[in-house]
């Protein structure tokens, strides 16, 4: 199995057959131990580090993920480690291959800090106060998305030139994505009719020196001035944002090659079968082997197969086209998933990846060649994997018959 390569600010935990298989010094740490193996000795199973009125829906969360019933996803929950401290966590769960058998892989991250400052910003708002100018707070009010009132925090928060500024000539719409005008104006109409009394959200917004930050925005209707207003206060989340992006992209993501791995792969293959099957959308799949990758590894180490792994990855990446889905689909197989294309249009570029890998300069092994199958939906095919059959039995084909070529399944 590929080394794990997570940033270790992030705790893991693989769990298999419901033991605890591996945890980082990170994750030990959290829960109050000194050290993983400490950890390990101390427990007799995962569910011991989980409260036990949560034990049934982390069970039930095992097998769903494990069965594919359930896509990995973020979450956050309280916890308590070995010395009673509570604390909050946020993770994501996600499939790998521990051993040769399926596991499940949650990474975490401590959340307490966070919590405790947005639970003493949820405790000091109210609703309907009297906005004070010089809150740390940046606040807002506005009518159809033109400012009324903003404070010093608002200002600084976006980077505008002054609160004058502001208020002089901007409409608070033009900052958001053109995407996202639709939505921001039915909720602004949902909250000035009274249909809505407040509405939380999170928004990309365009500040005034260009940089793109995330805003988590409190609305609610107020009176100002005698008429009805939304007021707007703003918590700056863009770091939060970003490391919950980091966290999702980790959960389909091949920690080696840094492409997507198998399980995003299914995803997008069933997705452009559901396409074809629906609609009569074309797709193809190119299978890719590298040839005599064992011999790498025995000959020069499994370093230098890492590093070649990594150098063909990156070598298909950059001449594949935007459209194009690649994915290290196990070993030293490689699959690329071509939405929109027609046989043909896979042979050609299959050919062009075999020629380009065929002249890749490697530092050690010194060149590298491979073998590629080649197949296409065909309107017999009745699920996603008569494709791949087929993509695969090409792929036999061209070992078969010397390797460094291409073969085309033609139905």
């Amino acid at each position: 199995m590929p080394k794990l390569t997570i940033d270790t600010q992030y705790g893991i935990i693989i769990i298999q057959d419901l033991e605890t298989v591996f945890v980082n010094e990170y994750y030990a740490h959290l829960y109050g131990y000194s050290s993983a193996s400490e950890l390990l000795n101390s427990i007799d199973s995962f569910l011991d580090l989980i409260d036990p009125s949560d034990h049934p829906k982390a069970i039930d969360n095992y097998y769903q993920t494990l069965k594919g019933d359930v896509l990995p996803r973020g979450r956050s929950f309280r916890n308590r480690d070995r010395h009673g401290r509570e604390f909050s966590v946020f993770a994501i769960d996600h499939v790998i291959e521990w051993n040769g058998k399926p596991a499940l892989q949650v990474t975490v991250i401590d959340l307490s800090a966070q919590e405790r400052a947005q639970q003493q910003l949820q405790e000091n708002e109210q609703k309907f106060k009297q906005l004070i100018t010089n809150s740390g707070q940046g606040i807002s009010v506005h009518r159809d998305f033109k400012p009324i009132f903003v404070n010093q925090a608002w200002v600084d928060l976006m980077h505008a030139p002054s609160i004058d500024a502001v208020l002089r000539d901007v409409n608070l719409l033009t900052l958001l994505p053109e995407e996202e005008h639709a939505n921001a104006q039915s909720r602004y109409q949902s909250l000035i009719s009274g249909r809505l009394s407040g509405a939380k959200t999170v928004v990309k917004n365009r500040c005034f020196d260009g940089e793109i930050r995330y805003f988590r925005v409190y609305d609610s209707l107020i009176e100002w001035d005698g008429a009805p207003a939304v007021q707007a206060v703003i918590e700056d989340v863009t770091d939060r944002v970003i490391l919950e992006a980091k966290l999702r992209q980790l959960s389909v993501t091949d920690p080696l090659t840094d492409i997507y791995n198998r399980r995003e792969l299914d995803r997008v293959l069933n997705q452009e079968f559901q396409k074809g099957q629906r609609y009569g959308h074309p797709f193809s799949v190119i299978l890719i082997d590298i040839d005599h990758f064992k011999v790498i590894n025995d000959t020069y180490g499994h370093d230098v197969g890492d590093n070649t792994l990594r150098a063909i990855a990156n070598t298909l990446r950059d001449t594949l086209r935007q459209t194009d889905v690649l994915g290290r689909w196990g070993g030293e197989e490689f699959l690329i998933v071509c939405p929109s294309t027609d046989l043909t249009g896979a042979s050609h570029l299959a050919n062009t990846l075999r020629s380009r890998i065929a002249n890749l300069a490697l530092d050690v092994t010194k060149s590298v060649t491979i073998s590629i199958g080649v197949a296409s939906l065909d309107t017999d095919d009745t699920q996603v994997s008569d494709v791949l059959k087929r993509a695969d039995r090409a792929l036999y084909d061209a070992k078969r018959n010397g390797r460094n070529q291409v073969k085309v399944d033609r139905p």
